[in-house]
């Protein structure tokens, strides 16, 4: 393996055909001064690339370096090794630049104490990579640079910032794009421990027919007392993919940010903060829509909510077909957990909203006499039918269902007057409770008329149990 090391007159280094050891400035440590801006080229063999030093520490500071990996299984740190004391990392662009399989990393292997990266940008291009915005390892009050970075074509992993994130690190506010094939996307780490923070990112799934890509707001792993950034997680250009606002799975004292999620896939799911919520975790104020000609699944905090978790208050927006909408979550397990204030608008197509918490194993007549009991403590919530057949769950708390003129055969399985449930037709423009056209149907339950083609039925209660007070007309 050849040792090549650049110097103040020499900032284009050129690599072998074969694996190379190559530093931009000096193969021991920076502490003082600014290192040059390099060119470093790595060419063919399983290359070793640092654009600056072995190590940058005190006041030492990256250069603005290029480095191209070429062929071979490269692993590339735009900057050092080691990023410590109050160094900063440089403004590099770096490109893997071949079929195989590079490891970059924008900054250094690891950054701690008081180091910072740099604003870089990394291009996978082909292969299967894993590019790291900053760093593997960030700790201490160490912090990720404003990073850009993309896939390419191959089945990339991409963490904002680093693999782990630990102490009182903070992530960068940073751009994923992935690629044409499945793509996992991390909008900062695969772990994030301690108090660390994640940066408000941008990720979007790349453009692809291929089923799998994986996006996270923040990080695979949220536990301890870590706190998601305030995310955009996009998949509208993905055939298949799920979304998670913050992370997979959340414990501990873990926070969720307040997230937007755009879903358009024709299969997979977007959740607002993580597929699994336990302990006494919280979940942000998300904003999640359905642009899909599919069927999508819509959980505005999780799939399951255990312990003393607490759910946002979030807004679902389904799209054109039927979607399935949870305010809070699939499961919420155990009297501890409790459902946020949150706004479902169903769309066009025939959907279904959860206010709070679905099981299953249960039908909706089960649902409605059983689900919060068994559970978790729903919260006050708004469902928004919209176009198409409809079934509204408003689950616990004091839920108001919302309808408009055109919205079609609805029906509303667990009114619950004693809850301080509500219905708003005030769209219709009735003049009063005595003009509304109530009966019951033919399996006893309370069904209001709107117009030939609209109509409220309420599954649990007959019609002489409806009242003036329930209404907002």
């Amino acid at each position: 393996m050849a040792t090549i090391i650049g110097s103040p007159t020499l900032r284009t280094l050129l690599g072998t055909d074969f694996s190379d050891l190559m530093f931009g400035d000096t193969i021991g440590t920076l502490t003082v001064r600014y290192a040059s801006n390099n060119w470093i080229y790595g060419y063919g063999g399983n290359d070793r690339i640092y654009g600056d030093a072995k190590t940058i520490t005190g006041l030492g500071r990256g250069g603005n370096d290029r480095i191209y990996g070429g062929i071979g299984n490269d692993a590339i740190y735009g900057d050092a090794h080691n990023l410590l004391g109050s160094a900063r990392g440089g403004n590099d662009f770096i490109r893997g630049n071949n079929d195989q399989r590079d490891t970059i990393y924008g900054d250094a292997y690891v950054i701690k104490n008081s180091a910072r990266g740099g604003t870089d940008t990394i291009y996978g291009d082909n292969g299967n990579d894993t590019i790291n915005g900053d760093a593997w390892l960030m700790r201490d009050t160490a912090r990720g640079g404003n990073d850009k970075l993309y896939g390419g074509n191959g089945r990339d992993t991409i963490n904002g910032d680093a693999v782990r994130m630990e102490g009182q690190s903070i992530g960068g506010n940073d751009y994923l794009s992935g690629g044409a094939l499945a793509d996992e996307l991390r909008g900062d780490a695969y772990l994030m421990d301690g108090y660390a923070r994640g940066g408000n990112d941008r990720l979007y799934s790349g453009s692809t027919i291929f089923p799998g890509d994986r996006l996270y707001g923040d990080a695979v792993i949220m536990r301890d007392h870590s706190a998601g950034g305030n995310d955009l997680v996009d998949t509208r250009l993905s055939a298949s993919a799920s979304a998670y606002g913050d992370a997979r799975t959340m414990s501990g004292f873990a926070r969720g940010g307040h997230d937007i999620v755009y879903v358009s896939t024709l299969s997979g799911a977007a959740i607002g903060d993580a597929d699994t919520m336990s302990d006494v975790t919280v979940g942000g104020n998300d904003r999640i829509y359905s642009i899909s000609e599919g069927n999508s699944n819509l959980f505005g905090d999780a799939r399951l909510m255990t312990g003393t978790a607490a759910g946002g208050n979030d807004a679902l927006y389904g799209g054109a077909r039927g979607d399935t909408m949870y305010g809070d979550a699939f499961t919420g397990f155990g009297s501890g957990v409790h459902g946020g204030n949150d706004v479902l608008y169903g769309g066009a197509g025939g959907d279904t909203l959860f206010g709070d918490f679905a099981n299953g194993g249960l039908d909706y007549g089960d649902l409605a006499r059983n689900l919060q009991s068994i559970t978790a403590v729903g919260g006050n919530d708004t469902l928004v039918g919209g176009a198409g057949y409809d079934r509204l769950i408003g689950g616990g708390g004091a839920d108001l269902f919302v309808f408009a003129q055109g919205d079609g055969i609805d029906t509303i399985v667990d009114f619950s007057s004693a809850e301080g449930d509500k219905i708003d037709l005030r769209a219709y423009g009735f003049a009063g409770f005595a003009n509304l056209t109530i009966q019951n149907n033919s399996a006893g339950a309370a069904e209001i008329m709107l117009a030939p083609d609209a109509r409220i039925t309420l599954t649990n209660i007959t019609a002489s149990q409806l009242s003036a007070s329930i209404f907002y007309l």
